[in-house]
């Protein structure tokens, strides 16, 4: 498959984005460049502009809109998407977000951004290929949500009440899958699980010690975590407790469904090697 080329630029050395850089190390045509000013620089010298610039902000206020402008005055043709540090997380009702901006979370990355390059590549209708004028609510409603599983696997969800269930059951049954409510309230065991989705909210201590219990229960099925705005340390205290993934609220239905065919689909290879053997 085609590799995107990307500039990254800004505070891309900020802790939280360690995983995000990573990736696109690993999946894209990456050229890192710390300073924008830098970036720009090379911009008006390069022969072939990239698809996507990546700006790295840890917190508000950090570059101005003006650089922003710069950037895309610079190279036109060329996707802005912000990669933001929670700091950044009430800017849109208190702030000044970057306008025509594609933003996405340290914490949202790994789905929405694999969901996005996967489509680029392939010539797919890719939100980040819409004008700069767009909305958010027209970015809604242009993604596509992912085509149903062909597989009928079980999703346990465990959460304390039936309203949280029932909202992560019909996510998960729109992809095809089929799922059974985890109360916490009352203990259960499931054989036959593909995943299990933990509704959780900021993974504290207590929640972390709630998660490991489970886990060590249910375990090897594959369990995400899926938590309230996460900070750094709730996501580390989530995947040290056992969970093999964190999704953060609010998502969009395809981060939670990529993630959970991410994990599934390894889970039942898993279970057929094992089985061969």
């Amino acid at each position: 498959m085609r590799r995107t080329h990307v500039l990254l630029t800004g505070d891309y050395q900020h802790r939280e984005f360690c995983d995000a850089v990573g990736w696109l190390d690993q999946h894209a045509d990456l050229n890192k460049i710390d300073e924008v000013d830098d970036a720009l620089s090379h911009l008006s010298h390069c022969e072939m502009p990239p698809e996507i610039i990546v700006v790295a902000q840890s917190r508000p206020g950090q570059f101005a809109p003006s650089a922003i402008e710069r950037l895309h005055k610079a190279s036109p043709l060329s996707r802005l998407v912000a990669l933001l540090g929670s700091w950044c997380e009430g800017e849109t009702r208190t702030g000044h977000p970057w306008p025509g901006v594609v933003r996405v979370y340290w914490h949202q990355w790994l789905p929405r951004c694999a969901e996005e390059f996967q489509r680029l590549s392939s010539g797919g209708p890719a939100v980040w290929n819409l004008p700069r004028t767009v909305s958010d609510a027209e970015q809604l409603l242009y993604a596509t949500v992912r085509p149903r599983s062909s597989r009928a696997e079980l999703i346990a969800i465990h959460a304390d009440r039936f309203a949280e269930f029932d909202a992560l059951s019909d996510a998960c049954q729109s992809s095809g899958f089929a799922t059974v409510w985890l109360a916490a309230f009352q203990a259960q065991y499931v054989h036959g699980a593909a995943a299990i989705i933990w509704d959780g909210t900021s993974c504290d201590p207590a929640e972390a010690e709630r998660l490991s219990s489970l886990a060590t229960m249910m375990n090897p099925t594959p369990i995400i975590a899926v938590l309230a705005f996460p900070r750094l340390e709730d996501r580390d205290r989530a995947l040290q407790a056992g969970a093999a993934a964190v999704v953060s609220k609010p998502f969009l239905l395809n981060d939670l469904l990529w993630q959970i065919e991410q994990l599934a689909g390894r889970s039942s290879d898993e279970n057929a090697a094992s089985a061969a053997a």
